[in-house]
Formats: structure tokens, sequence, C-alpha cells
């Protein structure tokens, strides 16, 4: 038996004991804390963005999701924000075109939790969009176009509390985002964490 590998497995059970060690009281605590005053958020996840110009339906694409938020805790149930998030999504073409496609948005939104010792929200959200698509082609250059509109969302999704005052949680929403004559439908999947 290799005596080098013997290190690393005590190495990593000890590590892992005393990260259960850490985090036992934590799990001891009731699941549910006092979510009023102050508090800031960041998400980060994934989701699939489809768009529809003039009847004509474009295919999904999946990007990279991230948010910031900051807001306040009206009631033990309720929470109000301002949420700016951004979807990245680049894919390269033959010849070595590329096309990026970045969303941004900046929403006033509410969690709502209906079970007061669960952590399971509803979350509505409504706002400002800004598409933004930059075209890179080899030899040509690049060109870019933004355009602004605005953006209605929903969701729903379970927290949990690490200790007094930091909760981590999982959920999804849906975004209907309208500009010009574009129609954007975006279904997020994401891991949340929130410092009250």
């Amino acid at each position: 038996m290799n005596s080098s590998i013997r290190p690393r497995h005590l190495i990593a059970g000890l590590v892992a004991l005393l990260l259960v060690g850490l985090a036992a009281p934590a799990w001891a605590l009731d699941a549910y804390r006092d979510r009023r005053g102050l508090y800031y958020g960041l998400g980060i996840g994934g989701g699939n963005v489809t768009s529809k110009t003039d009847g004509s339906e474009g295919d999904g694409t999946l990007g990279f999701n991230i948010r910031g938020r900051l807001g306040g805790g009206v009631s033990q149930q309720l929470t109000l924000d301002g949420e700016l998030g951004m979807n990245l999504h680049s894919e390269e073409f033959a010849g070595g075109a590329e096309v990026s496609r970045q969303l941004y948005t900046m929403y006033v939104g509410a969690n709502f939790y209906p079970l007061k010792d669960t952590g399971l929200y509803l979350r509505g959200m409504g706002g400002m969009a800004v598409a933004s698509v930059t075209v890179d082609i080899p030899g040509l250059g690049s060109d870019s176009k933004s355009e602004t509109g605005l953006g209605l969302g929903a969701g729903a999704g379970f927290e949990f509390f690490v200790n007094a005052d930091l909760a981590i949680g999982v959920g999804a929403d849906y975004q209907w985002i309208s500009i010009e004559d574009t129609d954007i439908n975006m279904l997020s999947v994401g891991v949340n964490a929130n410092w009250y």
C-alpha cells in the first residue's frame, strides 16, 4: 500500500470532521430566523433564454447568471429589494465568428414567506431590462447593438439559515422581457446567499 495516500485520507477526514463540527450548531438552529432590517445578497446560476421577434421564435440558449440585491425586511414574512442581474451567453460559429449576448436587469422585487416556520418563499419582480448583442467576425471587426425595455418575473425557492445572519437558498424564476419588437423569455435556476 502506498504510504503517501494515508496522510491525505487522514487530513481529508479531519477536515470533514472539523466542518461537520462547525456546522453542527447551525443544524441545531431553528429553520427560521428574523428577516427584518437591512440585508444584501448574491446569487449565481444559469438560465435558458428564448426570444421571439415579429412572430419568429429563436432557439433557446443557455447562459450564466449573476445577481446582486440590497433590501430590507418589512416583516418576518416580507422583504423588499432592489436587484441587479446579468445573464451572459457567448457562441462561436464556423470561421471564428463569435456572437455574445448580455441581458442586464434592474428590478424592484419582493420575497414573501407564506409559512413562518419554513424557508419557502415566493418572489415577484419588475423593472427595466437592457439587451445587448455583439457580433465579432475575424477580419471584419465587431458590431454591437443595445436596446432597453421592461421586464417582469416570478419565482419560488427555499432558503435556510446557516447561522444567525446568513441564509443560503436555491430558487427558480421565470422572466418575461419586452424590448421594442422582441419578447424574451428566461427561465433561471440558481443558488442565493443573503446576509441579514
